[in-house]
């Protein structure tokens, strides 16, 4: 269910996470997980999102704000349609020095 999972405009303090994925046409709800530990011990999670159904693949975004600069976090998503729960593989980015 899910295509692709990326980061862009990485900043020291903040980063915007988008996944793309195919909901089948069907309303679906996707949220991003992220922790700066790799096993995502005492990770935050976004709350789920509602995708509106599509034919064709749907992209979800986040903004994360406040995080530390020069930190290494890993991210994953999790998407929930009616053909059930996925998770995406787990990424990483580091955040710019200040």
């Amino acid at each position: 269910m899910v295509s692709s999972v990326s980061h862009s405009t990485v900043s020291g303090t903040a980063a915007l996470l988008s996944v793309v994925f195919n909901n089948g046409n069907y309303s679906s709800k996707a949220n991003f997980i992220w922790s700066t530990d790799p096993n995502f011990m005492g990770a935050t999670s976004t709350p789920q999102e509602a995708v509106a159904a599509s034919a064709g693949n749907v992209t979800a975004k986040t903004q994360l704000t406040g995080l530390k600069p020069n930190t290494i976090y890993y991210y994953m998503t999790s998407t929930v349609s009616v053909f059930g729960s996925a998770n995406s593989t787990v990424q990483s980015f580091k955040t710019a020095p200040m």
